[in-house]
């Protein structure tokens, strides 16, 4: 999986930090790697908590994700998720 992000230079390292933790994460939890799609939308659901508080600063980056999963029938399909 690869991410892209343009926006605030210590915004976007907390945002690929989260990310990594998230798929190190996933993976010790469930032995396989995580999907683009779930990556996509734990990253979404944490940086939503953050415009919902008002003590949270929302994070000044806009991110791209990009790589491939696999359909129901094993066949690799290329994402990208903004």
């Amino acid at each position: 999986i690869g991410l892209a992000a343009i926006g605030l230079s210590s915004d976007s390292l907390a945002l690929v930090n989260r990310a990594r933790e998230e798929a190190a994460e996933f993976r010790y939890q469930y032995g396989y790697d995580i999907s683009v799609d779930l990556l996509g939308r734990r990253l979404a659901n944490i940086n939503q908590v953050s415009t919902q508080q008002a003590a949270m600063r929302p994070l000044g980056v806009s991110s791209i994700l990009v790589g491939i999963d696999r359909t129901d029938q094993g066949i690799p399909e290329p994402k990208i998720y903004k």
